[in-house]
């Protein structure tokens, strides 16, 4: 026959339950945690791209608007002639 459940045997199991609860609660705090600094970090990374591919398209605007220029100086000397 079985025997009933003792006390101790209780409050065992119930520290452990609890432990592993514990445990499993902070597991996730910690992978949640990382998940965000994570996301942070791929925010700044794509506000940097975004900041660095602007600067590149303003230069290159630059470099059209002078090239569009000299074109413009070409072709009047070459009209000129």
């Amino acid at each position: 026959m079985r025997k009933p459940l003792e006390l101790w045997q209780f409050v065992i199991s119930a520290m452990i339950l609890i432990m592993s609860a514990g445990t499993m609660i902070v597991n996730q705090s910690n992978k949640i945690t990382s998940q965000e600094i994570r996301i942070s970090d791929l925010e700044q990374n794509k506000k940097d791209t975004k900041d660095q591919f602007d600067k590149v398209n303003s230069k290159l605007d630059a470099v059209s608007d002078q090239l569009t220029h000299i074109l413009i100086a070409l072709e009047d000397k070459q009209n000129k002639k």
